[in-house]
């Protein structure tokens, strides 16, 4: 569903997913109620508006990038992060994606690509993230991914520390594409086989890239 359609169901529905290009980011506001803190930033995005709830201030900078908002979801609490709500305002009705720090955002940039602002000139992209209140099941995906390199290094017979951070790397890369979720290994993870690094032709200062 694009967004045009997922704003014309009723409030409170939530959809698994929305693909929307930025098109402008208004002020972000906060403040302390009764409550507790408080705040919200809208985004207008092709198709309609988003509304931030409880995020942290949404970057300007991000106008004109695409991006992909995933709801979460738990057996518990079905699908979260992403609601829709028809606000009443001065006899007015606003229709808005309410977005809050459960839902995951998705840059079609990716982490650490270039970009350009106005004037062309070149600036890095930062990913968005919201923060996270259990950090648990990404822990144990971390080490999952860490006991899986280890022993795919074993079988390889990699010995050099860069290559294995590398398998590290690249196994995180192709697990969060593919949406997978490892769990935490159980027992000793094994370790890799011992091999003798080849010997180096020369000595020098190693090249960051």
């Amino acid at each position: 569903m694009n967004l045009t359609e997922i704003l014309s169901m009723p409030d409170g529905f939530t959809p698994p997913d929305v693909t929307v290009k930025i098109e402008k980011v208004y002020e972000y506001k906060s403040g302390e109620s009764d409550r507790g803190p408080w705040s919200f930033q809208d985004i207008v995005v092709t198709g309609g508006r988003l509304k931030l709830k409880g995020l942290p201030e949404f970057p300007k900078d991000r106008e004109g990038m695409t991006v992909t908002i995933k709801a979460h979801s738990s057996a518990q609490h079905g699908l979260t992060g992403l609601k829709v709500a028809h606000e009443e305002y001065n006899d007015n009705v606003y229709d808005k994606l309410v977005v809050t720090k459960s839902a995951k955002w998705e840059f079609a940039n990716p982490a650490g690509g270039i970009t350009t602002n106005g004037n062309g000139t070149a600036k890095k992209d930062l990913t968005y993230t919201a923060p996270m209140d259990n950090v648990e099941p990404y822990i144990a995906h971390l080490l999952g991914c860490a006991g899986l390199a280890i022993q795919v290094s074993g079988e390889l017979k990699i010995a050099d520390d860069a290559a294995l951070q590398a398998c590290f790397a690249t196994i995180c890369i192709d697990t969060k594409n593919r949406g997978i979720l490892l769990p935490k290994p159980n027992g000793v993870t094994p370790k890799p086989k011992k091999v003798e690094p080849e010997p180096e032709e020369e000595e020098g200062e190693e090249i960051p890239f």
